[in-house]
């Protein structure tokens, strides 16, 4: 049986995800374009857009980078195997 979901994530939650060795994605809301980063990519992106972070519903970002803010979320599948774990960065307006 396929389960599959995504959650918003908060601040802390994307820190320790970021310690682990997983590749990350960045996904434009306004032109769909994805970019995939390496776990060492991420934690250097992050360290420059974490101010402009937002949980969705709870919590607004302090600043905004080229009029953009990132929220993120943890996209999670489990096809019986071994459960694959993504985290997904959006960007809004």
């Amino acid at each position: 049986m396929d389960d599959q979901w995504a959650r918003w994530c908060d601040a802390k939650q994307v820190r320790q995800f970021l310690h682990r060795e997983q590749d990350v994605l960045i996904r434009s809301s306004t032109g769909g374009e994805v970019t995939r980063l390496s776990a060492e990519q991420a934690r250097t992106w992050w360290r420059e857009v974490h101010r402009c972070f937002e949980q969705p519903g709870e919590a607004a970002p302090s600043c905004s980078a080229g009029g953009l803010t990132w929220a993120a979320h943890v996209w999670h599948c489990d096809d019986g195997g071994e459960p694959a774990r993504l985290l997904v960065f959006e960007t809004f307006c």
